[in-house]
């Protein structure tokens, strides 16, 4: 009896040492596989970010960039507009994550006081700004950091939404660290110019997620670029045409 006892002894400790092993080989399965699904997702959200310098990383429409400066945060001694109290989205601090959706290409779904994340040609680089004016006729908007509004004691740096101060909305406008003009038709000027060589070979890879469209090669390119060879403007008729942008349903 005395033996039989100490070999069940000998057994209970054995047995919760296989009983933590196994834990810990599950706890490392899931662990692992979790890594796996991630670097897996973040992998297709940069292929579909792509080559296009307009695109971002995205996973089915949805994506989400690290804040590089200050210019959305708000210098509390400055001015302050009424309306920021009643818009969603507050003071953007740099080093936040901004959560983007892909624009459906609908200039009514936008509002003053979204804030948008945009592919800025002044500074060849993704900017997240917030608008202060929407043109649905001519499909552009304008958008300002929220800390630029704050670096005076008036209004004097808030582009006006009602587009009646013209003096102040050129002034503003005129200088891209105070605002910026966001145009609908900037992602069709990019596809212009990632093929204005076609159907010559010039070592590029014009592609971008979520787009498809054809060009007329018929048709001479129009792309006008300065001497580093950076867009400045479409001067002539587009070769790209049948462009279509897919949202989550098709």
């Amino acid at each position: 009896m005395e033996e039989n006892k100490i070999v069940e002894e000998n057994k209970e400790p054995q047995d919760k040492k296989a009983l933590v092993k196994k834990i810990l080989v599950i706890v490392g399965n899931v662990v692992f596989y979790a890594i796996i699904i991630v670097l897996f997702l973040f992998s297709l959200m940069n292929i579909n970010a792509g080559n296009g310098t307009q695109n971002f990383p995205n996973l089915f429409g949805k994506g989400m960039l690290s804040v590089e400066s200050n210019s959305m945060e708000r210098d509390e001694n400055g001015f302050h507009p009424e309306e920021w109290k009643d818009y969603s989205i507050g003071e953007i601090k740099k080093g936040d994550l901004v959560y983007d959706d892909v624009f459906n290409g609908d200039m009514n779904s936008l509002k003053i006081g979204d804030i948008i994340t945009f592919y800025d040609g002044a500074i060849n680089a993704l900017n997240t700004h917030r608008i202060v004016f929407i043109d649905v006729e001519h499909e552009y908007v304008v958008t300002q950091g929220d800390y630029i509004i704050t670096q005076s004691a008036g209004d004097d740096y808030y582009y006006d939404a009602t587009n009646t101060d013209y003096v102040k909305n050129d002034m503003l406008t005129a200088k891209h660290e105070y605002a910026q003009f966001v145009k609908k038709n900037d992602i069709k000027d990019m596809m212009e110019m990632a093929v204005m060589s076609w159907p010559a070979e010039d070592g590029s890879f014009p592609h971008l997620s979520g787009i498809t469209f054809s060009v007329n090669t018929a048709i001479p390119s129009s792309v006008v670029v300065n001497e580093l060879e950076e867009f400045v403007e479409i001067s002539g008729e587009y070769r790209v045409y049948d462009i279509e942008v897919f949202d989550k349903e098709t």
